[in-house]
């Protein structure tokens, strides 16, 4: 069952691939605007106009050299379409990212709460708060290889690029209708966020893991020996990490499939893409002298309280005497 913090983690996600599917969706109109308009220009001299119009050859030597620099003006709205294409990814990049500090802070905080719950005292004042700006740094620096590298395909990937020139052109040498047109647009976008979409699921399994990771680290500096627990959740899971699936060990030691928390920005691609697993705490002991500092807290707290009210009812006696 997933807990409350994936649950949160899960609706901050899907404010992402809305957002995700806006600017995708954005960068297709463009690109569909772009090509209507290459297409309106080679469209205004057809054959029926042409014989109309009674041209000799000559003429229409001129109007198929004029047809051969159309063609060449349409790689050039082919170009744009891919430079639009492109811009949308890093657009979308920079949106991931954004969102993924809101998840490192929604986990960090989850961590806390639930070791305190298990542990049965207050420690949310032993956690070290971060602000926003100190997290979006944090999470820059641990940013993994691979997703450095998606980040860059999903702006620059030559592959797609290419697949969109080669498309296009084609079917616009076919003379394919618009709605064909507008299909292959959309089939090469779609590619593109799938990839967002890819990079999205597997920054948002690192950061929420590394969240609640500082967590646990927290709660173990502080006297709460609190251990770490694997949780699958199912979704196209791998064998490697079906098999750890409730596996409990130190906050420092490797989970037995190498990776120290889902996601892990040190394990092989291979184990970290797109992964939906999640980690929780599990809280094992209480050092003896938290157990004690929190008493006489409680008891200097309690202390002070009663002083307050005593002096605020001496001040009340006075006052009713005229003191």
């Amino acid at each position: 069952m997933a807990d409350a913090g994936y649950i949160a983690t899960d609706k901050l996600v899907k404010q992402l691939a809305r957002r995700l599917r806006g600017v995708f969706s954005s960068a297709e109109k463009k690109a569909i605007a772009d090509l209507l308009d290459a297409l309106a220009q080679q469209e205004k001299f057809t054959d029926e106009v042409l014989d109309a119009l009674g041209w000799n050859e000559t003429q229409k030597q001129i109007f198929r050299e004029k047809i051969a620099k159309d063609v060449l003006y349409k790689q050039g709205v082919v170009k744009r379409v891919s430079a639009e294409i492109a811009r949308s990814g890093t657009i979308a990049a920079e949106i991931i990212q954004g969102q993924m500090t809101g998840i490192y802070t929604l986990n960090f905080h989850y961590a806390a709460y639930s070791v305190q719950q298990q542990a049965g005292v207050n420690l949310i004042h032993d956690f070290a708060i971060y602000d926003r700006n100190q997290l979006a740094i944090f999470v820059r620096k641990t940013q993994t290889p691979f997703t450095k590298i998606a980040y860059k395909n999903m702006g620059k990937e030559s592959v797609i690029v290419t697949r969109l020139q080669n498309s296009m052109m084609e079917g616009i040498l076919l003379g394919e209708s618009q709605e064909k047109l507008m299909e292959r647009i959309k089939e090469i976008t779609g590619q593109s966020y799938r990839q967002a979409m890819r990079v999205a699921q597997t920054e948002r399994t690192r950061v929420q893991s590394e969240g609640r990771m500082l967590g646990i680290e927290t709660a173990n500096k502080i006297g709460v020996r609190t251990q770490k627990k694997w949780i699958a959740h199912f979704v196209n899971t791998r064998p490697e990490h079906e098999a750890v699936h409730w596996e409990i060990v130190d906050y420092d030691t490797p989970f037995s499939n190498g990776l120290m928390f889902p996601g892990d920005p040190d394990g092989e691609a291979e184990q970290v893409i797109n992964c939906h697993c999640t980690m929780v705490s599990e809280v094992k002991s209480v050092s003896p002298a938290i157990l004690e500092s929190r008493q006489r807290q409680t008891r200097m707290a309690f202390e002070q309280y009663t002083k307050m009210v005593e002096r605020g009812q001496a001040a009340g006696t006075a006052a009713a005497f005229g003191g």
